[in-house]
């Protein structure tokens, strides 16, 4: 966050999520995260783990995310 410059970023996506992990340590900080991972299973899995609200999950590669350029803070 001290290199983004903001004390909470809007939009953290984790590329490469994996069981989203590190996506959820974001809870706490962003308004809302992103986990992509191209495993249709991995991205399963950080669903059922997940409670927070603001934080969704996508299968996609890093290079096609379906996301705005630029969207993201982190």
């Amino acid at each position: 966050m001290e290199l983004a410059r903001t004390p909470q970023p809007q939009l953290v996506v984790d590329i490469g999520c994996g069981t989203g992990l590190a996506t959820r340590l974001w809870a706490k900080s962003a308004a809302r995260v992103i986990g992509i991972d191209i495993s249709a299973d991995m991205v399963e899995q950080a669903r059922r783990v997940t409670r927070a609200r603001h934080i969704t999950y996508r299968q996609g590669f890093s290079d096609a995310t379906d996301l705005p350029s630029r969207c993201a803070t982190l």
